[in-house]
């Protein structure tokens, strides 16, 4: 037995085999690019060696820089898995001259079979059914000849190859003519072959492959079939063993046609004849040899009980029982799907990117072979499948629900995956019913509730409400939405609790397309936002129909940032109790960063459930302007100190109801009890009072240098007594009111700071205070009210240093801003 097996190969197959050497106590050596030095499968090997930059043809497929770590490392097998190098004659060849095993069929095995067309010739010659074809095509002129012998529709095929590359079904020669030269063309780039030729097409085909194993002496055995039907563009997507619906004799058939096609050539090691089905006719054809391990060879593990890999090692090493010394009897049915990093509604084009969610099922229900983990990057240099999913069970029908099972318990967040696509397929009748044919999924209806970023504007994120917070002990900041009531708003206005997530659009909007029926509601700041075209109203709920695009511009001058709340929510995990994105930290949200063109986000949070949309009838939402600001003495402000002018507000024009007088700048609005309770009820945003309009000169227009001082945080609660006799006020008179100064021993450890209170008739009207820790929890031990009428907001105050209120900790005032990003 081998001591060390160089791996020639990435990904989940790498692992896999990764896995069975374990077992074996055999040494493995994993090679990896430059793109995949984070790998699992360069982290699961005994050693790693790097061999090259990330493009295949200087690393995977580099002959020299496997044999250097091959000889580096003093590896005497080399196993080349699927792909890449598996069906390379000449790479086969060559480790054969430098006394190194190649883990798979011999070269004269491969060279037998890597032609399609010169293993049809073959298969012709050992009465193996054949579809009616052709030999090799001279050119376009042949092939429209040919054409017409066989009768349309017809399937042009490269003859070097698989993997689907290559193939074009063909119905009129005008069809023929376009697809000539383009499968030329890829069968040149891909195979490094030109060669192609025409197959009768099969309309109601089904993909049957045996699994055969030989020893290299003239015996091969048949380890079962399976049904590799479900595909997309003739890439396989869902297989499964046994195949539903044949007969015992259909099977045996299969069998017997596989082992005497192989048995021609003196077979070793594993390898797969496939078949098109008829399902019609009941007839099969032969299609072609593989010449190496499937990515499918899981699920006939799973029936069988024996591991394929195992029997590769020992078949190259000499160590292998003779093959009729195995009784092997197929139990039970088992499924495999397919995970692929790609986007089903885009033609199922490749989306590479970072992963921050990665989860699977246990194996107490599913096999799962993958070379991915929370924080992987999918990058665009090689094949875009990241897992496989395997279940098994006593027969189809338990495969079936574990398969269901499985898929729903898998999860990826930070690209766009198959996985919902997949989940779809599975529960489709045709999959159901095992009468689904290579031609279906083609014309599988796949919608899905999402919206697509067409454009992602200057900084545009996921956030949620109250944000991550209370991390700051470990190095993250505090994350949310800036202008946390305009965002809650949003929410409210089509139905979701308050923390659910949704998009901030910061100075410019973007374009978004909706890919599904959705209710929406846009608040914050004007980005004069359109919907196909058409002005949208903000603050109100909207519904919007599939195919619809918004576009949002830039801000005006009454705020820079907006929001747009979807109900259901967005479905994407959270990081640290929270969905919100840090930019700066690269997690949260989706990806861990601001949107761009191409991503798709999936609605529906699964840790909400929508109530009836609220409604701003009957309420008045006052966008302050900077006239405003100069007139009222009103300002807010953001994290980076610009003016947020987009005050959603009550209290002005519920004051002038209540009294009949709007008030003027020498009054404080909130400070009736009346009008407060009236003004908490509806969760309208507080107001800073400024002492006179001439200082509204000295407040700074630019980013202050320090937040010392230049920050107020508003906590606003219901009026009740004080709690305890613990407080020690501290009374100075202000313009005619009495204004409370004191500390409170229970906040001290949290804020470390001092509470401004507003008093009137000598109840607790207003609570101004500095730092992060008011919390309806600590709240509520020192004051009566409803912790539902908690609101928190933050102010620029005047320079004044009477206005100011008292910090003792300034490395603490800097970081008093709830949002860093």
């Amino acid at each position: 037995m081998f001591k060390k097996v160089l791996i020639a190969n990435r990904g989940a197959i790498a692992c896999r085999i990764e896995r069975t050497l374990r077992r074996m106590d055999v040494g493995s050596v994993a090679v990896y690019s430059t793109a995949d030095s984070n790998s699992l499968h360069v982290f699961q090997a005994d050693e790693s060696v790097l061999i090259g930059e990330a493009p295949a043809a200087q690393s995977y497929l580099s002959f020299d820089a496997i044999f250097d770590a091959a000889k580096k490392t003093g590896a005497q097998a080399i196993h080349p898995g699927y792909g890449f190098l598996s069906e390379n004659v000449q790479f086969a060849r060559e480790c054969a001259a430098r006394g190194i095993s190649f883990i798979g069929p011999a070269p004269e095995h491969i060279e037998a079979f890597a032609l399609k067309h010169t293993a049809r010739a073959t298969a012709q010659a050992c009465g193996v059914p054949l579809l009616p074809g052709t030999d090799l095509l001279s050119d376009l002129d042949d092939a429209l000849a040919q054409a017409e012998k066989l009768k349309y529709p017809v399937m042009l095929k490269s003859s070097g190859g698989g993997g689907g590359i290559g193939m074009r079904v063909c119905h009129s020669a005008e069809q023929l003519s376009e697809a000539y030269e383009s499968v030329l063309r890829l069968s040149r780039a891909n195979f490094g072959n030109s060669g192609v030729y025409l197959e009768k097409y099969v309309s109601r085909a089904r993909h049957i492959e045996v699994q055969i194993f030989g020893d290299g002496q003239g015996n091969v055995i048949a380890l079962g079939e399976r049904d590799c039907s479900a595909q997309r563009r003739h890439q396989k997507v869902l297989e499964e063993t046994p195949a539903p619906g044949l007969t015992d004799e259909t099977r045996e058939h299969l069998y017997a046609s596989a082992i005497l096609l192989t048995k021609t050539v003196d077979y070793a090691s594993a390898g797969t004849v496939e078949f098109i089905y008829d399902d019609e006719t009941s007839e099969f054809y032969f299609l072609e040899v593989n010449t190496r391990l499937q990515v499918e060879h899981g699920v006939t593990e799973e029936v069988t009980g024996i591991d394929l890999v195992e029997w590769m090692i020992r078949q190259a090493a000499g160590d292998m029982p003779p093959l009729d010394s195995f009784t092997i009897k197929p139990r039970g049915a088992s499924i495999e799907a397919r995970v692929y990093a790609e986007d089903p509604a885009q033609n199922f084009q490749p989306s590479p990117g970072k992963l921050t969610l990665v989860k699977f099922p246990g194996p107490d229900l599913a096999r799962v072979e993958t070379w991915i983990e929370s924080g992987t990057t999918i990058t665009p240099f090689y094949d875009p499948m990241i897992a496989k999913i395997i279940v098994s069970g006593k027969d189809r029908t338990e495969a079936l629900q574990k398969l269901d099972t499985a898929l729903a318990a898998s999860s990826i967040d930070g690209t766009e995956t198959n996985l919902r696509y997949l989940r779809e397929v599975a529960k489709s009748p045709e999959f159901v019913s095992g009468k689904i044919t290579t031609a279906s999924l083609a014309t599988f209806s796949f919608t899905r509730n999402a919206i697509e970023i067409l454009e992602g504007g200057t900084q545009t994120t996921i956030q949620d409400y109250p944000g991550r917070i209370g991390y700051w002990n470990i190095g993250v900041p505090p994350s949310g939405p800036m202008d946390h009531l305009s965002f809650r708003i949003a929410n409210r206005l089509v139905g979701n609790p308050e923390n659910g997530a949704a998009i901030e659009f910061a100075t410019m909007g973007g374009r978004i397309r909706f890919h599904s029926d959705a209710l929406i509601a846009l608040t914050g700041a004007d980005m004069g936002a359109k919907l196909n075209g058409v002005p949208v109203t903000r603050w109100i709920a909207i519904e919007v129909k599939a195919g619809s695009v918004l576009s949002l511009g830039a801000a005006s001058q009454d705020g820079i940032r907006a929001y747009l709340a979807l109900r259901g929510g967005i479905d994407t995990q959270p990081y640290l109790g929270s969905r919100s994105t840090f930019m700066l930290g690269g997690f949260g949200g989706h990806a861990g960063r601001g949107l761009r063109a191409g991503d798709v986000l999936h609605l529906g949070q699964q840790d909400i459930v929508p109530v009836e949309p609220a409604t701003m009838e009957g309420r008045r939402v006052i966008q302050f302007n900077k006239d405003d600001v100069e007139d009222l003495g009103l300002i807010k402000m953001d994290m980076l100190g610009l003016r947020t002018l987009s005050v959603v507000a009550e209290a002005l024009e519920l004051i002038k109801e209540a009294t009949g007088v709007r008030p003027d700048l020498d009054q404080l609005p909130l400070t009736d009890p009346k009008v407060f309770e009236m003004c908490g009820e509806a969760d309208t945003i507080g107001v800073f009072q400024i002492e006179s309009r001439a200082q509204m000169q000295t407040l700074p227009r630019t980013r202050p240098q320090t937040f010392n001082d230049l920050v107020v945080e508003v906590a606003i609660i219901r009026p009740g007594p004080i709690q305890g006799n613990a407080v020690h006020p501290y009374i100075r008179r202000k313009q005619g009111r009495e204004v409370v100064t004191y500390a409170h021993p229970l906040l001290e450890p949290i804020l470390k700071d001092t509470l401004g209170v507003i008093l009137y008739q000598e109840q607790i009207i207003e609570i101004a205070m500095y730092g992060a820790g008011m919390t309806p929890s600590v709240c509520s031990e020192l004051f009566s009210f409803n912790s539902s009428h908690f609101l928190k907001f933050r102010f620029w105050v005047s320079n004044d240093a009477r206005a100011r209120p008292r910090v003792r900790n300034k490395r603490q005032a800097r970081g008093i801003p709830q949002n860093h990003r």
